[in-house]
């Protein structure tokens, strides 16, 4: 994969995994429909590949402030990375999507003249799209190191865009609310038990929670 206009496709059966260091590292898409695709050194292309669609991702992602992290693009189901992001990395989620995230999000010392850089996750419909974080490991890292993109604030108060914590039952959240507009707490009685970073402003908007539909629960803004 040494073109930007090479394609691999990964179909719903297909597994591929890729052991040199010296695999697929520079150009190119890989697009996955809903097969898994392993990378044992990292996922790290020179900042010029893609992966695109849904299905599973095992392993982790190099850091984009080091300039060699891949663009990665949830959309037509569900993409599961089952390893680590690193600083900088900002998979986006297409409408109707879900970027579900199982391993940790990692901060490095960044490069020298360089300041950190958060990792994250970025919306682009506000018409739908879900992050889930699925351990708690993700929760409690991404709360730490993570940002989130243009998170939508429902007119309806239907969920648009959705935070889906898969570990936290909503029994455990008695209250939420927007700080300075751009950070989501939530509450068990008087104890902060999460809070999550917003790139952008989202004002005063109200916090609402609900099951996901198994043990976790649904996180959306509204007017």
């Amino acid at each position: 994969m040494t073109d930007v206009n090479q394609v691999l496709e990964i179909g719903l059966s297909g597994d591929l995994t890729i052991t040199g260091s010296s695999g697929y590292n520079t150009a190119g898409t890989v697009k996955l429909d809903g097969g898994t695709l392993t990378d044992a050194p990292t996922y790290g292309t020179g900042g010029q590949g893609v992966f695109t669609g849904f299905g599973t991702m095992n392993g982790s992602v190099m850091g984009g402030q080091y300039g060699n992290a891949p663009a990665i693009h949830a959309t037509g189901g569900t993409l599961t990375l089952n390893g680590e992001m690193y600083d900088g990395d900002r998979p986006d989620i297409a409408a109707g999507a879900t970027f579900n995230l199982l391993g940790a999000v990692q901060l490095r010392p960044p490069p020298r003249g360089k300041s950190a850089t958060l990792s994250g996750s970025t919306f682009l419909s506000s018409d739908s799209g879900t992050l889930r974080l699925g351990t708690a490991t993700a929760r409690q890292s991404f709360e730490t190191n993570g940002v989130i993109g243009n998170m939508n604030v429902s007119t309806t108060g239907a969920p648009t865009n959705v935070l889906d914590l898969a570990d936290a039952q909503p029994g455990t959240i008695t209250a939420a609310s927007t700080v300075t507009g751009n950070t989501i707490q939530l509450f068990n009685g008087a104890t902060m038990t999460d809070h999550f970073t917003l790139a952008n402003s989202v004002g005063t908007a109200a916090v609402h929670w609900a099951s996901d539909g198994g043990s976790g629960t649904n996180i959306f803004l509204s007017v």
